[in-house]
Order: C-alpha cells, then sequence, then structure tokens
C-alpha cells in the first residue's frame, strides 16, 4: 500500500478513519464517467481554496515551500514565443550587406572559428562554409546559433521530465497534508515515482493537444499573410491577425481548460494518460467559467506575489513566487478533490478541523 496514499475505512478512501463504515457505493476512484460530486463553483470557490492553502502553507511551510519553489522553477521551462510573419516585401539582408550582421560575425563568429581551431588544430568551418556558400566566420555563428538552440532544447526536456517526476509527489503532499495536518513531510514530495511514467505521458499529451488547438487557431493569420504575400498588400494581415487571436483565446479557454485537472486525474485517481484526457473533460463540462474563474484568480494572486517580492529589493521574490506557487497549487489540489468526493470529505480533514478550532 502506497503509504503517502489515502488510508483505508474513510470515504473515497481519503481521510483518517471514518466513525462508520462507508458503503461499498462510497469506496474507490470514481468510475471515468462518474459526474462531479460537487458543483463546480462550490468546488472552486477561490476564497475557500485559498484560504486553506494559506493554512496548509502556515501549519507546514516547510514543505509546502520547497513544493512551490520546485513547481515554479520547473514551469520555468514551459514558454514560448508566437511571431506574426510580415508583409515580406523585402528580401532579408545578406550577411555582408547589412553592418549589424557583419558586426556580430566580427564579434561572435570569428572569436568562435578562432577557440574552436586552437582546441581541434584544424578549421571544421571551412567545409561548411564551402557548402553553406558563406564566409567561414558566418559559419561559425551559425553552429554556435544551433548549439544553443540545442542546448535550450535538452535543458527543456531535462525539466520536464524533473517536472513529471516532481509533480504527483507535490499533488500527493497536498491531500496528505489535508488529511493529516502534519508538518514534516518532506518525504511526500519525492513519493510520486510510481506515477512518473504517466505523468510523463500525460504532459506529452496535453501539450500536443494544446499545441495542436494553437496551430489551428493561429492558421487563418499563416493563410491572410500569405494572401498578402502573393497580393503584394498588407490589408490582409490584419484581419486574419484578429481572427486567430480570437481563435487563440478560445482554444486557451475551452480546450486548456479542460485539460486543467489532468495531472490530479493522473494522481489521485491513477488514471492513465488517455483516461485522465477523458476524465478531466469529463469534470470540465459544465464548469469552464467556474474553472477560469478560479485560475484567473489565481493567477492574480501569483501576480501579487510577484509585485510584492520586486517590491521587497527582488530578493523578496525568493520567497514570494514559492509561497504564492505552493498556496496555488494546494487550492487547485483542494478543489479538484471536493469536485470529485463532495463536502463529506471534508470531514475526514484534520487541516480543516484544525482551522476550525483556530490552529491555523
Amino acid at each position: 500500500m502506497d503509504p503517502y496514499g489515502p488510508p483505508p475505512g474513510s470515504p473515497d478512501g481519503f481521510g483518517s478513519p471514518a466513525a462508520a463504515s462507508p458503503t461499498d457505493a462510497d469506496l474507490g476512484i470514481p468510475a471515468l464517467d462518474a459526474p462531479p460530486r460537487m458543483d463546480g463553483a462550490e468546488a472552486f470557490a477561490v476564497g475557500r481554496a485559498l484560504g486553506n492553502g494559506i493554512a496548509a502553507l502556515k501549519r507546514a511551510p516547510g514543505p509546502m515551500m520547497v513544493a512551490g519553489f520546485l513547481m515554479a522553477l520547473l514551469d520555468g521551462s514551459n514558454s514560448g514565443n508566437f511571431n506574426m510573419p510580415g508583409g515580406g516585401e523585402q528580401p532579408p539582408p545578406r550577411w555582408e550587406d547589412d553592418p549589424y550582421y557583419s558586426e556580430l560575425v566580427d564579434a561572435v563568429g570569428a572569436p568562435v572559428r578562432a577557440a574552436v581551431t586552437d582546441l581541434s588544430g584544424q578549421d571544421p568551418f571551412g567545409p561548411a562554409a564551402s557548402w553553406l556558400q558563406v564566409e567561414p566566420d558566418v559559419a561559425a555563428l551559425a553552429a554556435l546559433g544551433v548549439g544553443v538552440i540545442v542546448c535550450v532544447l535538452v535543458i527543456v526536456i531535462l525539466f520536464w521530465i524533473a517536472r513529471s517526476f516532481i509533480e504527483p509527489g507535490v499533488i500527493r503532499l497536498h491531500s496528505h497534508i489535508l488529511q493529516t495536518a502534519e508538518q514534516q513531510t518532506f518525504n511526500v514530495i519525492f513519493s510520486g515515482s510510481d506515477r512518473f511514467v504517466h505523468m510523463l505521458l500525460w504532459d506529452l499529451l496535453a501539450g500536443v493537444i494544446m499545441l495542436g488547438a494553437l496551430f489551428v487557431a493561429f492558421l487563418p493569420a499563416i493563410l491572410f499573410a500569405v494572401a498578402a504575400g502573393l497580393g503584394d498588400t498588407s490589408v490582409l494581415v490584419w484581419p486574419g491577425l484578429i481572427v486567430s487571436i480570437v481563435l487563440m483565446l478560445v482554444a486557451l479557454f475551452y480546450v486548456g481548460l479542460g485539460l486543467s485537472l489532468g495531472a490530479h486525474a493522473v494522481t489521485l485517481e491513477e488514471r492513465s494518460p488517455i483516461d485522465a484526457l477523458k476524465r478531466s473533460w469529463r469534470l470540465a463540462h459544465g464548469n469552464r467559467l467556474a474553472l477560469f474563474i478560479f485560475f484567473f484568480v489565481v493567477a492574480l494572486f501569483q501576480l501579487a506575489a510577484v509585485i510584492v517580492g520586486i517590491l521587497l529589493c527582488c530578493i523578496g521574490l525568493l520567497a514570494t513566487i514559492p509561497a504564492a506557487r505552493a498556496v496555488s497549487d494546494f487550492a487547485t489540489t483542494e478543489a479538484f478533490l471536493m469536485l470529485t468526493r463532495g463536502r463529506d470529505i471534508s470531514d475526514y480533514w484534520k487541516l480543516w478541523e484544525l482551522r476550525a478550532e483556530g490552529v491555523v
């Protein structure tokens, strides 16, 4: 039995041992198509959820801060930029025709070529330059750029793998603190190895779906830009951009919120990635507005933490960002459990009991 999983003898297998034996219908993981046990707006009441997240941070500051720091750090790789293509009337400048690029080649490309040549005893950029029909210094600069891109991709992949290992343990930490209100639970953070592969595949599946939705949303901008280039006019670029922005917002709202509960389904309900997708989509059905309000307010809460950290001479960010992330993640886990298990599950949460008594 998982030492950090739900103890036996409680509704849905969560919480402290129940005073009365639950019925068979109350035990076990909810069915894949089981409807929510609570209204989404009530389960994701942001004031209650964040309030209990703050209580958890006060009760177990060490584990919560470590979990918040790790998740904030590992989420740093989840970023990207989308650039709208321009009219394209003029071809890009050649290296030797643009002073900025010439200076860049002289300042970066030439030293890189010289350093590699000194280390290897030969100039490896000569053959590449001949094949690419560019100057050797330009080839050296291009090789450096490719190397940087490869390094960034490797770092992103490593962060993704580390995040997939840590996230199940962090979610279990939230459930564990809710159940027991224990203060020293650092080992729970690293207890998710049994869900690592499932979380890794879930993150990949969710990422592919989200990128696919955003690509479809961006298609009008691409098509309008191509039409503008063929027609030698930039008038069509703006309608395509506006349509794509609207579609991207729709994709972020509908698809993004439909995927937002998958990680918790993988961890707390031990779903496979495909089942987690179905489960998350089922739970989000009819609750997207409540989920949007919840995550929007949570984002504002995290933004406020960043502002406070900056006002504290930026050093405060080392405390405010992990704290805000820990509270926000805890609130999401609690809301998920309320949505899928119902209000009765809170009768077995020691943290709620201590908070009602004014201990935290």
